[in-house]
């Protein structure tokens, strides 16, 4: 992962605190403009926030080209929300291509809190019904996962307006599928069709369960449906409310707080997903899949603790693909791709699911095999480089084929990570030096500290003292 996605995990992660602590439009700009400045090359980029009822917040940075700046902008929506929030820089080279994604996930964030600001004076001019509101909102964006998200405004919704079931419904290809949901298993369809006050389908399969957008009837209950909107307007689910048996029906100074508690949802969801995608960069080599190597070796400490409290062995194979360079000089890079991506293929299909797998750099692989003893480990080093020697990989006019060399090597009790590495890095080495396309074995390092015991000189012998 690059130090600028970091940062931008870390300042989506510092402003997501911010927002939760419902800060007044002055007091947030001050807490996040430095941080976009950092993201983008402080000092040299100014960074804007423009909203129709609060004015212009600014924090300049370097001097910028009077006529022509480059800008990024991110619309602020949102109920009474309008404005924007925008980056200048003296060059368009500040910017890279997913500076526009994050640029409008920072703005609906904080759209979302200006309108939770203004909902929130309302609540205590009218109903104290919205100070429920603001809380929940506020525990919504502190959720780590979906689940916790439908669980927390399941909950709220309990208390605001008497609801006993809530589901939330992404849209996959025009199709809204249940992901998540809370109360009794099957009250709201798997899948749903969508359509409006005037029967025209907006979303879905027609044949599906129908559900209305707004207040309806449902199974004997009052059911409201709304749609959950993400930046620039588009939709990313529906969310339905089912209110109790007893319930007289959802009033109607209530259904704009619903109407914003589904924003903050969608707001909710949208940053998880994207913390998420980030997460797992950061984890996962975006070639082939695997592991990467801080996760790997991360993995790799889990392994052994795990190995030394229950006494169980746990091996390691150090693989490596043979002639690789060779390969991109006389194919291209392209095809060197295609190689470690299948190489990746025949490891997930030759192992467990319980193992790890990681790419280590470049060509060079790593497969941790908890519970096995060497002899296993051997056994599948030989069938990995068995079935990675016979695999042909179609590329233009011609078929590629690689081998690899693999170095196996076991934990014993007082190996720390690195000694464990070391020894199939090593026995790595040999089945290189060897001939390669060939499985290695490393000695147990206490044979290995025997055999240079065994051939140390004695010590002189000395008379008596």
């Amino acid at each position: 992962m690059s130090s600028r996605s970091e940062k931008q995990l870390e300042i989506l992660q510092v402003i997501a605190r911010h927002l939760s602590e419902g800060r007044e439009a002055g007091a947030l700009f001050q807490a996040i403009a430095p941080l976009l400045q950092e993201v983008f090359g402080d000092p040299k980029v100014t960074v804007l926030l423009r909203d129709k009822g609060l004015g212009e917040f600014r924090l300049d940075g370097a001097p910028l080209p009077v006529d022509n700046p480059a800008t990024l902008r991110a619309p602020l929506r949102g109920g009474s929300v309008q404005g924007e929030l925008s980056i200048l820089a003296p060059s368009a080279s500040a910017f890279e291509d997913d500076d526009g994604r994050m640029l409008v996930t920072v703005a609906d964030l904080v759209a979302s809190v200006l309108l939770q600001d203004r909902l929130y004076g309302q609540v205590l001019e009218t109903n104290a019904r919205l100070a429920r509101l603001d809380d929940l909102s506020r525990t919504i964006n502190t959720q780590q996962d979906v689940d916790g998200i439908v669980g927390v405004a399941a909950l709220g919704l309990g208390d605001l307006v008497g609801a006993d079931a809530f589901g939330l419904y992404t849209i996959s290809e025009g199709l809204p599928s249940l992901l998540a949901w809370q109360g009794s298993p099957g009250i709201f369809p798997q899948s749903i069709e969508l359509v409006g006050e005037s029967g025209r389908r907006l979303l879905g399969r027609p044949g599906s369960h129908q559900l209305q957008l707004g207040a309806q009837q449902f199974q004997g209950r009052h059911l409201l449906v709304e749609l959950l909107r993400g930046a620039r307007d588009s939709i990313l689910g529906v969310v339905a409310i089912r209110l109790r048996a007893d319930a007289i029906g959802i009033p109607e100074e209530v259904r704009p707080l619903i109407s914003a508690l589904a924003g903050h949802v969608a707001v909710a969801v949208e940053n998880v997903r994207l913390l998420s995608e980030m997460r797992h960069q950061a984890t996962y080599d975006h070639l082939t899949g695997l592991s990467g190597r801080r996760h790997f070796f991360s993995e790799l400490s889990r392994e052994i603790a795990r190995a030394r409290r229950n006494g169980r062995p746990l091996s390691m194979l150090m693989i490596d693909a043979d002639h690789f360079k060779s390969l991109n000089d006389t194919h291209g890079h392209l095809a060197g791709d295609l190689v470690l991506r299948t190489l990746a293929d025949l490891l997930r299909e030759g192992t467990r699911t319980i193992d790890v797998l990681g790419r280590l750099g470049g060509e060079e692989l790593g497969v941790l095999l908890p519970g096995t003893s060497l002899e296993f480990a051997e056994q599948v080093a030989n069938r990995l480089r068995s079935a990675i020697a016979e695999a042909r990989m179609p590329w233009k006019d011609t078929e590629l084929q690689v081998t690899v060399s693999i170095g196996v090597a076991t934990w014993e009790e007082d190996l720390g990570r690195e000694d464990l590495v070391d020894a199939a890095d090593n026995a790595l080495y040999v089945a290189k030096s060897d001939g390669r396309n060939r499985v290695v074995v490393a000695p147990s390092i206490h044979t290995q500290s025997s055999i240079k015991t065994a051939n140390l000189p004695e010590p002189a012998k000395t008379g008596p003292g």
